[in-house]
């Protein structure tokens, strides 16, 4: 286990000292779904997610978590808006032309500026925008809001 999923479970001052930023990107049946280009990363969120109790999948780019999302249905979706070919505002767009996921709760993770019209698009889509830099913890806390809101 990394340093990082050590660091989840510790007193605050361990955690302080632990802390690990997440880069660039079960309880029950919750399944949210981390679709991230860089596998390390996502390996850190996936298994932070997993301690936490949830059932995660994880792809990584676009095209793979769109596949997977017609094979699999999710109840949460957290996505980096920076991907090669299709960016996470486009993954939104195609994602929820699937009447099955027309409300699945989305969160769209970034480190870039947006503009106001990419950030009316993503609420209009019914998307929760969250900046970088993001810790394991505050990503956990996403996955759980998103799947409250699923339920």
């Amino acid at each position: 286990m990394d340093a990082a999923g050590d660091a989840i479970g510790q007193t605050h001052a361990e955690r302080e000292r632990k802390r690990h930023h997440v880069g660039e990107r079960h309880a029950g049946d919750d399944e949210p779904r981390a679709i991230e280009q860089r596998g390390e990363s996502c390996g850190r969120i996936a298994a932070a997610l997993h301690r936490e109790g949830f059932n995660v999948r994880t792809a990584a780019s676009a095209e793979l978590g769109l596949k997977d999302a017609v094979a699999h249905r999710a109840d949460a979706i957290i996505v980096d808006l920076k991907m090669p070919l299709i960016n996470g505002l486009g993954f939104l767009y195609r994602l929820r032309t699937w009447d099955a996921h027309r409300s699945t709760p989305v969160a769209i993770v970034t480190g870039s500026i947006v503009d106001d019209s990419m950030q009316a698009e993503m609420t209009e889509l019914g998307a929760e925008l969250r900046f970088k830099p993001l810790w394991l913890e505050d990503v956990v806390e996403l996955a759980r809001s998103l799947v409250a809101r699923a339920a």
